[in-house]
């Protein structure tokens, strides 16, 4: 694939009819892949595929995704229902949704998130309680939930998850 600079806005194919999901409601847009909410409550992404940002897309010979299979949030390592989608956010090589029901998930890079390397995603969601609210930083995510308690986790370099431990990966409570 050549790379070149599109200096001008052109329809993706398909996008915003039955077949895939309906019309797109929400895009993410990382680094180097983007990812679109349908109104079914569907997710897509597309682009890299380095960290599994495009999962379940497979990449061609270059290592790019183009748009098509819609992402089955329903892993055999998470056997509950996920969709549909509510909100979903995009930044560097992690994406994020949050399903009807309060559980956020993410897939992408997650080695700021887990360490476990083999997932393909991971999920938020504490006992009894729904995230309302989400943010995708560059290698951490913070949730707010319904009881407005805000949390963040991930990469902890410059203070960005709020807490007094700078330098450390862990969870802090705002």
């Amino acid at each position: 694939m050549d790379n070149q600079i599109q200096s001008s806005p052109f329809e993706i194919e398909g996008w915003g009819s039955e077949e895939v999901g309906g019309e797109v409601v929400s895009i993410g847009a990382g680094t180097i892949h983007s990812c679109a909410l349908y109104e079914s409550g569907d997710v897509t992404c597309w682009g890299d595929d380095s960290f599994d940002q495009s999962w379940p897309n497979n990449p061609g010979d270059d290592g790019v995704v183009e748009p098509g299979e819609l992402i089955d949030f329903d892993p055999e390592e998470d056997t509950s229902e996920f969709t549909p989608v509510v909100d979903l956010q995009s930044n560097n090589d992690t994406s994020c949704a949050l399903s009807d029901e309060g559980g956020l998930i993410c897939w992408g890079e997650k080695g700021y998130l887990t360490d476990d390397s083999d997932t393909v995603f991971v999920s938020f969601q504490e006992a009894g309680s729904q995230i309302s609210e989400f943010a995708v930083g560059d290698d951490f995510v913070c949730i707010k939930d319904d009881s407005d308690t805000v949390s963040c986790l991930g990469n902890n370099d410059r203070n960005q998850l709020g807490g007094s431990d700078a330098g450390s990966s862990s969870t802090a409570f705002v």
